[in-house]
Formats: C-alpha cells, structure tokens, sequence
C-alpha cells in the first residue's frame, strides 16, 4: 500500500521516513517502545518556512510501521526545523520501500515529502 493509502482527501500532510530510536527524534525511545505513545518531536527537518500542513505521517525505515500524528507546530532550529506532533496513533504498515511507498519514482533518497490529495 502506498501514502495514498493511508491519507483522507483535502488535507496536507508532512510525511517523514525515520529509522525507530535514530537520534533525530526529540525524546529517547527504547527500541521496545510503541510508537503510540509518543508525542514530542522530531528533528531536524529542512523545510520550507512558508509550507503548511495539518497532519504528520512517519513511515518507519526499519519496519515499514505507518504512523499517524497531528502536528503542532515547526520550530527553526539553525537552518532546519524541529517538528512538534502529538496524538500519535498507529495506522497500518506496508511491504514498500520508501521510494514506492511514497509512489514517486525519485531515485534520491530524500526522507520526507509534501503531500495533499485533493478530491
């Protein structure tokens, strides 16, 4: 299953591709630790300071787990942004890589992307 899979028409989303327990979350996980129940943050991201979005997506590198969270806010930090997201609930996994599942084809390996699906 790809992104679109998991997204509802009409709302922006910030989809993030993170190895579980990686230092750029904000918080210390365990490797044992449910992704439900995390809130916090995520860091740190290059993004656009102009973009908008509602809603988090975090694709687990290392397992394919697909997460959903609401986002707060973006805090900068130097060039980059710090992500704030709560409410994280699990939404499901995949058997694709992140290239696919992001259904773009892109052969860099950029690990976030803008997404809205519109009607």
């Amino acid at each position: 299953m790809t992104i679109y899979n998991f997204i509802e028409p009409n709302i922006k989303y910030l989809v993030l591709s993170i190895d579980f327990g990686h230092p750029e979350f904000g918080d210390e996980i365990e490797s044992n630790t449910s992704l439900d129940q995390i809130n916090g943050f995520s860091c740190c991201w290059r993004i656009g300071k102009n973009r908008e979005f509602e809603k988090i997506v975090i694709y687990l590198k290392n397992t394919r787990e697909i997460y959903l969270a609401n986002f707060l806010k973006k805090e900068k930090n130097g060039k980059k942004w710090k992500i704030y997201f709560n409410n994280t609930e699990s939404i499901g996994s995949t058997n694709l890589d992140w290239k696919d599942f992001v259904n773009d084809g892109v052969q860099m390996q950029n690990s976030m992307r803008y997404i809205e699906s519109l009607d």
